[in-house]
């Protein structure tokens, strides 16, 4: 078993005081109490540590070598005192967050770079995860924070609160014939379309639409990510619809045109998403800088 932390200090400075008295004084104990400490530290370490004269304490060659660890053992203590402080008080820790392919081609990357020049000893663990991961990632205790873009009001045990509105938009091939700078969504549904796999937020919505209309979605295409289904419109496979920000970012350098949607719905909210218990200090501290970029 190693020694205690105050029985090395109080060695450390008998050591260079050559004095146990002085030594007990300055670390406020008794002298009887620093007897004890120093003859149970001997006890443990099989040798005597200091030898007693009239003047004071002399190291024994085993006490010199203790000295020499003793101090090095101090420092590391010292500094990891300050590093789990540090955690305490939010200065250093880990935020692990998750986010939807759409939150990431937005001004998220901005607000994280943001948050990381402000707090550079905090480190950010992101994913990228479809809203319904992300929710089940915080519910379940493996992320922090998620930006996704659908709120359950019956998930008692989190927290939905609005990050940022985005737009969505129609993406068509430059030569299609839709050249309207705004357009109704159900003047698209005559048209294929190329979708998202499974029952995302974004395609939800768009059945929803589509219902509301009294027509189909005709999907002929659906694939996993944004990029591929700009991919798939680029092909003539079909139209699709996207979150602005998501088209600006992957029709680049595709020749593909995008066009605003008048729909009341296209305008969407994401929401950052927490547990509904008290955050680490890191993690409310990204909340709140979340919040301020709003």
């Amino acid at each position: 078993m190693l020694p205690d932390l105050t029985s090395l200090e109080l060695f450390r400075r008998a050591y260079e005081l050559g004095s146990l008295s002085k030594a007990a004084k300055e670390l406020h104990l008794t002298l009887s109490a620093a007897s004890r400490r120093i003859a149970i530290l001997e006890q443990r370490m099989n040798v005597q540590l200091l030898r007693r004269t009239s003047t004071g304490v002399l190291p024994t060659a085993a006490g010199t070598a203790l000295a020499f660890h003793a101090k090095q053992l101090l420092l590391q203590a010292e500094k990891l005192h300050v590093e789990i402080g540090d955690y305490a008080d939010g200065s250093r820790g880990v935020v692990r967050m998750c986010a939807t392919a759409s939150a990431l081609s937005g001004p998220l990357p901005q607000d994280l770079a943001a948050f990381t020049e402000s707090n550079p000893r905090l480190k950010i663990e992101l994913l990228e995860r479809r809203t319904a991961e992300g929710i089940a990632a915080v519910r379940d205790g493996r992320s922090d924070i998620a930006i996704v873009h659908a709120s359950d009001p019956l998930l008692a045990e989190l927290r939905f609160e609005h990050y940022r509105a985005e737009n969505l938009v129609a993406v068509v091939p430059r030569e299609h014939p839709l050249n309207n700078r705004s357009i109704a969504f159900h003047r698209l549904l005559d048209y294929d379309f190329v979708g998202l796999e499974g029952n995302t937020p974004l395609m939800a919505l768009l059945q929803d639409a589509s219902r509301a209309a009294g027509k189909t979605l005709r999907l002929t295409v659906q694939v996993w990510s944004f990029d591929v289904v700009c991919r798939m419109i680029k092909a003539n496979m079909g139209i699709g619809v996207l979150p602005n920000q998501a088209a600006k970012t992957y029709c680049n350098g595709l020749k593909l045109r995008t066009i605003a949607l008048s729909d009341k719905w296209a305008s969407r909210y994401s929401y950052i998403c927490t547990p509904n218990t008290k955050l680490s200090v890191a993690a409310q501290r990204m909340v709140e800088h979340l919040r301020s970029t709003r």
